[in-house]
């Protein structure tokens, strides 16, 4: 709901003590900052978000409030609008006398409770204190400092060095405004307030950096560490976390197709909030037809899109394992009109993911697997790491892949790998052919040599533009001892 409503209904409503204040600029609240928001309200606080357009479906105890009743946007310039989510900050901690200021995304593990005289601030790292969460009372001169700098930020910078000081005064003198992208990191937020409380001699008073920062933002990839638990990163004293949720969302989105793992700090966090990242993707996101990880038990998955439709496998054995991921690692070089079927043979018998590395291609090869990877139907199309050199140490384009792969962040979360290329096809006898009935069959297997079977070219001499598998149909001997290549195989692995 959207209730334009002044400082004088919101001190009404608030029925906690102390409240919490909070921005968001507008629109749907992805899954980092809507898990951020219901812990806060989880650990007791009462919550305003102030918002400068509506929000739909806001969770439950998180009071919308109008923020152009603190600040219109229309009198920012557009060159400054990067400033506004620290502007509101400040103009929050007035507005709501006695609140803490907790930016969605911020993950609350306890009450945060100022102390007597109205302060709430910790280390941030070695150099700056945090400025979220924090509290300053409203009334306070480091808060009015902070709110005159973030009204008018050239020409007064006391804790700028003196270049930057000219450069905002000329600014400011010739009428330009100053651009956010101008200001140093911090200037309005962690800078700034760690010199006005030096200033006031506040800042021997802040906690340490395990109570509101206890990961650093350099270590932020932490939080999605496989099987690894919250209570690895912080203290019994910690009261916030931060989740870097901007810098999170695309990471997530880079390499791990857009959802975090089930079982990793951040999954912890979202599954204590009740919040599933797959109902509230950030905006932009779209997830493939076939992906159900987070799926809701007994939500039927959508079809898979047409344009790549394949065979429906009959239902698994009972005792197969679910949800299997299954990955083939494979090197591709001009291999274009080939792609489409040995992917749909290999999703239909129950393969997930699919890392495929190219290099020197001609025939738009990549180009097609770029367009794959777009749609989800790959995993991940990379550049061969590998380079036709004489001190190449990687030694041929397939063991650079390999290398590469088994380092890549999603290979973690990955159940069984399949290294094989683009004329191979697995074929399984047992059960309906699938993988799942692979894996009932021999559940205690950690490892299947696949053994090779040759084909030939079944007499065909031109390029048929048809399926290979109906087209190449003679092959050798299961037992051909004769040549030595049709004593080959490739292994399917358990990535544990």
């Amino acid at each position: 709901m959207w209730i334009p409503v002044g400082k004088a209904e919101i001190m009404e409503a608030l029925g906690t003590s102390p409240p919490i204040t909070s921005y968001w600029p507008g629109g749907p609240l992805d899954y980092l900052r809507r898990a951020g928001l219901i812990s806060c309200v989880q650990a007791g606080h009462a919550v305003t978000l102030w918002c400068h357009a509506p929000v739909p479906d806001p969770p439950d105890g998180v009071r919308i409030c109008d923020a152009g009743t603190l600040l219109d946007l229309s009198t920012v310039p557009a060159a400054n609008r990067g400033l506004v989510s620290d502007r509101m900050r400040w103009l929050a901690l007035r507005a709501v006398p006695g609140a803490v200021y907790v930016s969605p995304g911020v993950v609350v593990q306890g009450p945060l409770e100022p102390d007597a005289d109205g302060y709430l601030f910790g280390w941030q790292d070695a150099r700056h204190l945090c400025a979220d969460p924090v509290a300053l009372p409203a009334d306070s001169a480091e808060l009015a400092a902070l709110l005159a700098l973030s009204e008018d930020p050239a020409p007064i910078a006391p804790w700028a060095d003196d270049a930057l000081r000219a450069h905002l005064e000329a600014e400011a003198a010739a009428g330009r405004p100053v651009p956010a992208g101008h200001l140093p990191w911090g200037l309005l937020g962690a800078v700034g307030l760690t010199h006005v409380l030096r200033d006031s001699g506040r800042i021997a008073q802040a906690w340490g950096a395990d109570v509101l920062a206890p990961v650093a933002y350099a270590d932020r990839l932490n939080l999605l560490v496989r099987k690894r638990k919250l209570a690895d990163l912080v203290t019994s004293d910690t009261r916030a976390v931060q989740a870097w949720p901007g810098e999170m969302l695309r990471e997530i989105a880079a390499t791990l197709a857009g959802l975090p793992r089930y079982w990793c700090p951040l999954g912890e966090v979202l599954r204590r909030t009740e919040v599933n990242p797959r109902e509230h993707l950030p905006r932009g996101l779209r997830l493939h037809a076939r992906d159900d990880r987070w799926e809701r038990a007994g939500t039927p998955l959508t079809a898979v899109p047409a344009l790549v439709a394949a065979p429906v496998a009959a239902p698994a054995s009972p005792s197969a394992p679910k949800n299997a991921r299954v990955a083939i690692v494979t090197c591709m070089k001009n291999e274009g009109p080939f792609i489409l079927e040995w992917i749909a043979h290999h999703r239909a018998i129950g393969v997930t993911d699919f890392i495929v590395y190219t290099n020197d291609c001609t025939d738009g090869t990549d180009t097609m697997l770029d367009l794959l990877a777009d749609k989800g139907v790959i995993t991940a199309r990379l550049d061969n790491p590998w380079r036709n050199s004489d001190d190449n140490k990687a030694g041929d384009p397939q063991r650079a892949a390999l290398w590469h792969a088994q380092h890549l962040p999603v290979m973690a979360d990955i159940d069984w790998v399949l290294p094989m290329d683009v004329d191979e096809f697995l074929t399984i006898h047992v059960g309906q052919g699938t993988l799942a009935d692979l894996f009932a069959a021999r559940p205690d297997a950690d490892m299947v040599s696949i053994l090779w079977r040759l084909f030939g070219n079944d007499d065909r001499r031109v390029f048929e533009d048809g399926f290979v598998t109906e087209q190449m149909t003679r092959a050798a001997y299961e037992n051909c001892k004769k040549p030595f290549q049709a004593w080959g195989f490739k292994t399917l692995f358990r990535n544990d």
